[in-house]
């Protein structure tokens, strides 16, 4: 593995869950988090998102650099509608790599990340970014046409805040498109490592299940309009990644609890410390 890919380790066979394992009833309301990655390898660190983005950054490629992340990138442009003179956020956008395709397909664009690592090198390839939780996203209400978010919202243990505030920025009629590694993945054993200064280290996940997008969806006030779980030719006996696009349908936003700035007039990674750091 060179010193900036990650790999998703989907090589282990589904097998039945243990009692009181794998998919949760509605009325669990607790995430999901695995900390445990390969079982028996003990040298394998075991990190928090934005302790891994943290010593990942500085090799952290804005470009798909591994299977998983092409037929995802794929799949996800698929879903989008035209971006030409439409104003998209890019929510946990990293290094910016949909920021980066967005202004390439003629958008406004902007990102925001919790990661300030990633944010520098985001804004040092020109995108314009402000550090915040997309949680409690640092942007006016019914400012943005389109939210991308890609492979993020395993990283956060609250699906339906993350989506609300995505629906609350959105005009009507937008839409957000976004993915995460496939929810069957809790149950398989998968695995998202990378390497940093010599050590291998795993990133801690929140898994959630399908029918908890579908819920998070319906309560944000997202109609679902398109829905993919492409298949790796490497691992053809199920999904490797969930792509859904969502449509706002409210009339009026949800109301903003965090408070409103107005990010789209904010370009520089310092000037955006206004989204409280917890995860949501």
């Amino acid at each position: 593995m060179r010193k900036n890919e990650s790999s998703y380790d989907l090589s282990r066979r589904l097998a039945p869950p243990e009692a009181g394992q794998g998919q949760h009833s509605p009325s669990e309301a607790e995430p999901r988090i695995k900390r445990e990655t390969v079982r028996g390898e003990a040298s394998l660190a075991m990190l928090e998102p934005q302790a891994a983005y943290a010593l990942w950054a500085e090799t952290y490629s804005p470009y798909p650099h591994n299977a998983l992340m092409a037929l995802e990138q794929q799949a996800l442009l698929s879903l989008l509608p035209d971006l030409a003179g439409l104003t998209v956020l890019d929510a946990g956008c990293g290094t910016g790599r949909y920021l980066r395709l967005a202004r390439e397909r003629g958008a406004t664009a902007v990102g925001v990340d919790l990661s300030a690592p990633m944010l520098a090198r985001a804004y040092a390839d020109g995108g314009s970014v402000a550090r915040g939780n997309i949680c409690a996203l640092p942007i006016d209400s019914t400012s943005i046409d389109a939210v991308v978010c890609g492979l993020v919202l395993g990283d956060v243990p609250h699906l339906e805040i993350a989506l609300g505030e995505m629906a609350r920025v959105l005009r009507p009629g937008g839409c957000v498109v976004y993915s995460v590694v496939h929810p069957i993945g809790e149950r398989a054993g998968w695995s998202r490592t990378f390497t940093a200064a010599g050590r291998q280290n795993a990133i801690a996940t929140y898994w959630h299940s399908l029918e908890e997008h579908r819920r998070a969806c319906a309560g944000a006030g997202l109609r679902i309009t398109g829905w993919q779980e492409p298949v790796l030719s490497e691992v053809p006996e199920h999904p490797a990644v969930l792509v859904v696009r969502a449509s706002r349908e409210r009339a009026a936003p949800p109301e903003a609890g965090q408070g409103d700035t107005a990010l789209a007039r904010r370009s520089h990674v310092t000037h955006a410390q206004r989204s409280k750091a917890e995860p949501c």
